[in-house]
């Protein structure tokens, strides 16, 4: 009796044990299971970002090549002949039924999505430094309400001065925008005097007010048929003051170039006409004009994939008169 009462025991403690071990290996299974869904999500996100990315560039290219379009842009039709489609249309694809869909676009008016490609040059390029990309540094800067404004766009500009004697300068153009982060920082610390922290964190909120505002990519020429008036008004307020002209004159001109793109897109360069201009107006403007495009290259392109619970976003500027990326960056 008492053996088969300790058989029983042993049974059961034999049962607890594999049924311990079932439970175990049921669960690690499931675990892998999760964990193999969640890569092959993140793997398909990614593949459908960098599918956006392919897509824009031929979008692009063939814009590019395109006897309607390939003379100007316009913010609807940057980078893209449209021909009468919705952007989303162009913009948005959905891979069968997976699920997995990428999205081109950027935070437009309000912080509302927008489809489509954005233009590097309709952003003022501040990437040298001259005295003039110090003036529109400074246009930039205190347009945005940013401290100390005048002496940030001179700190900016000797930092990529190939004389400058600042110790930790680039001496160099910008390869990247986040690169200006270094120049606020090393002025927030060296000549304010704040530490690391600080310098890092007002740097971090002076770059934040700027970014939409400043480019280091194209040939230095604002694209007209793209820019905001905010960014013409600066950029005009900019040349004015590298040419010693008034605050004035250049509220006139930009005045006069904005009621000139609301009638529509500038398809010419022969179109970019000002009339009944004064004597400092038509200086300012005959300036300007060699200072001031239609078309553009440089086609910022942020396109985010997205399969399931997972996104992959790859954001990356795109030359097209090169065929070649000038930036790229995956989050």
């Amino acid at each position: 009796m008492n053996k088969k009462g300790s058989v029983l025991i042993i049974s059961l403690w034999i049962v607890a044990i594999l049924a311990v071990f079932a439970i175990g290996l049921a669960h690690r299974g499931a675990l892998n299971l999760r964990l193999a869904r969640y890569q092959r999500d993140r793997l398909a996100a990614g593949l459908m970002a960098r599918a956006g990315i392919n897509k824009s560039v031929t979008l692009a290219d063939k814009d590019g090549a395109d006897p309607n379009t390939m003379g100007y842009d316009t913010v609807g039709e940057c980078g893209v002949n449209l021909r009468g489609k919705s952007p989303s249309d162009y913009f948005h694809q959905l891979l069968g039924d997976s699920g997995a869909f990428f999205d081109i676009g950027y935070s437009g008016p309000q912080g509302a999505f927008t489809y489509g490609m954005l233009d590097e040059e309709s952003k003022i390029n501040i990437n040298g430094s001259s005295d003039f990309e110090k003036k529109k540094a400074y246009c930039i800067l205190n347009a945005r309400g940013v401290t100390d404004a005048a002496q940030l766009s001179e700190a900016i500009i000797d930092w990529m001065n190939p004389a400058s004697t600042l110790v930790y300068a680039k001496k160099e153009p910008l390869k990247m925008p986040e690169e200006l982060l270094l120049a606020l920082e090393n002025y927030f610390r060296e000549t304010k005097g704040y530490s690391d922290a600080e310098s890092g964190k007002r740097a971090r909120q002076a770059y934040a007010d700027i970014e939409s505002l400043f480019t280091i990519y194209g040939d230095a020429k604002l694209n007209i048929n793209t820019a905001t008036d905010e960014t013409i008004g600066i950029y005009v307020q900019a040349v004015a003051l590298n040419s010693g002209l008034t605050a004035d004159v250049a509220d006139s001109i930009t005045n006069k170039l904005i009621s000139l793109g609301n009638s529509g897109p500038i398809k010419e360069d022969t179109a970019l006409i000002l009339d009944g201009l004064t004597p400092d107006e038509s200086g300012l403007f005959n300036q300007l004009k060699n200072t001031l495009k239609i078309r553009s290259d440089c086609l910022r392109i942020d396109s985010t994939g997205r399969s399931r619970g997972s996104s992959k976003k790859i954001t990356a500027v795109y030359d097209r008169a090169n065929a070649k990326f000038l930036y790229w960056r995956e989050n």
